[in-house]
């Protein structure tokens, strides 16, 4: 017969490899059938969240249980950076179908200059970059 145990919860300082600590409450998670620690790091005010974050197990150094008010106060100090702005390629505007009809007849959709990888010529194509260094001998790479 299974013996069912009760899951860990609680508010913590949780010190991870690297030498980071943060500061919240803590409990177990599953993820896709993995095991992970999630931490709820405070806000300076209120009972708002700031920060949800998962970690592996192996990436945890220690876990001390502590009461809320440390907990709060730690985290007040220990507040992570949200994330600000994510680093994706500008969003292109959409492209006319093939057969759309304008006032000057069908739309050519060879007008516009790409790249071998789809970025228009107007636009950086961080590959392109890469593509025309050229190498020791001063001869480009094809």
């Amino acid at each position: 017969m299974a013996t069912e145990r009760e899951a860990f919860e609680g508010w913590c300082l949780l010190e991870l490899m690297g030498h980071r600590k943060l500061a919240g409450f803590v409990r177990e998670a599953t993820i896709a059938g993995g095991s992970f620690v999630r931490i709820d790091i405070p806000g300076r005010e209120g009972p708002a969240v700031v920060a949800t974050q998962f970690y592996s197990p192996g990436s945890i150094y220690a876990i001390t249980p502590v009461t809320e008010d440390i907990a709060r106060r730690f985290a007040e100090r220990q507040q992570p950076e949200p994330v600000a702005e994510w680093e994706l390629p500008r969003r292109l505007p959409p492209s006319p179908r093939l057969g759309d009809d304008d006032e000057s007849g069908p739309v050519d959709l060879r007008a516009e200059e790409v790249c071998d990888h789809g970025v228009r010529e107007a636009d950086y194509c961080p590959t392109c970059d890469r593509e025309a260094v050229p190498d020791q001998t001063g001869s480009q790479e094809e």
